[in-house]
């Protein structure tokens, strides 16, 4: 059976009605409840998928070819989908298993090429799925309430994308926090002043993450900075120059629109180098991510992030010393019910 996450109303939007004096807030909640996932699908939408006989190789290519983070994993035998393998799940393998020797050597591409050679156990996409254990395989019902997904991106659970499925358990749609965070700002004229005026500052401390930034610096080499990311469990580092000013941000996305037969090699790149190879391949002029201060708005910060389509906006102090971030995560969850509203 396939999987079905709950539609009835959470605690926290049953808490929010009884403490919420605003009819704004109450309004902006209903609005909510009454939207389905399937209104955030795209029309356009092209299912890419690998089979259950893949190897790391071609999930590689796959990825990078299309220039994707995640792809599901497709199981020709029973005509269901089992999992999916993403940018972080090699990345993970990548610096964790393979030496620098093996990576760097000349016939490395053409041994993964060579499926033979691979053995499934260490190789398989069996084994490479969910190997970061930071998006693991959560199809969800294509009626499921736009509310119950926002729970599932929200910090109680942070699931990074989900596969949307029909009756027969075939993947129609995948959205991920950025689609979602992009709707809320296409009606962000419904969302309650109250949430939106709080000040990012008020939302880090909030949370208790105010100076807890990750970072790594910018000269440290690039696999080591990705083993950092990978044993502090988050997604993305911080990258600071000697004096701890933040210079940029280093995350699985930086992989995006790499040739395979360069992503190893830039692994060994000083950090600054290989994130300003990414900025070239994505257009951009400058490594230095989006950021705000502790004075700015939700809604300023939600700005900058759906203007520049990135994933966190990082908060400074009057140093250019990061002191926060706020991640889709963190946008989803202030803009559901305002935590601690």
């Amino acid at each position: 059976a396939t999987p079905r996450y709950s539609d009835s109303r959470t605690q926290n939007e049953s808490d929010l009605y009884h403490m919420a004096d605003s009819k704004e807030v109450k309004e902006w909640v209903e609005f909510l409840a009454t939207k389905k996932i399937t209104d955030l699908v795209d029309s356009d939408f092209k299912l890419v998928f690998i089979d259950t006989e893949a190897r790391f190789g071609e999930v590689m290519w796959t990825l990078l070819d299309n220039n994707i983070l995640s792809v599901p994993i497709f199981n020709k035998h029973t005509h269901k989908f089992v999992g999916s393998v993403d940018l972080l799940d090699l990345l993970t393998y990548a610096v964790t298993v393979f030496s620098e020797t093996l990576l760097l050597s000349s016939d490395f591409l053409s041994h993964l090429r060579d499926e033979k050679k691979l053995d499934e156990e260490k190789y398989g996409v069996k084994f490479l799925s969910d190997l970061s254990l930071r998006d693991p395989w959560c199809p969800v019902w294509i009626d499921l309430p736009l509310l119950s997904l926002m729970d599932m991106f929200s910090k109680q659970v942070n699931l990074h994308r989900v596969p949307l499925v029909d009756e027969d358990g075939y993947v129609i749609g995948l959205i991920s926090q950025s689609r979602v965070v992009d709707w809320l700002h296409e009606n962000v004229n419904k969302v309650p002043a109250v949430i939106l005026n709080k000040t990012v500052g008020e939302v880090i401390a909030e949370q208790g993450t105010k100076g807890k930034v990750v970072t790594v610096r910018d000269n440290m080499r690039t696999s080591e900075a990705y083993k950092m990311l990978l044993d502090a469990e988050v997604s993305s580092v911080a990258v600071v120059n000697e004096a701890g000013e933040l210079v940029g941000n280093l995350s699985s996305s930086d992989l995006k629109g790499t040739k395979p037969g360069c992503l190893f090699e830039q692994f060994y790149f000083p950090v600054h180098k290989f994130i300003g190879e990414a900025a070239r391949r994505f257009g951009r002029d400058t490594t230095w991510p989006i950021c705000c201060t502790e004075e700015e708005t939700l809604e300023m910060a939600l700005e900058k992030l759906t203007a520049k389509h990135i994933h966190r906006v990082y908060i400074i102090d009057h140093e250019k010393k990061p002191i926060g971030v706020l991640s889709l995560c963190d946008f989803i969850t202030q803009l559901q019910y305002g935590e601690n509203l």
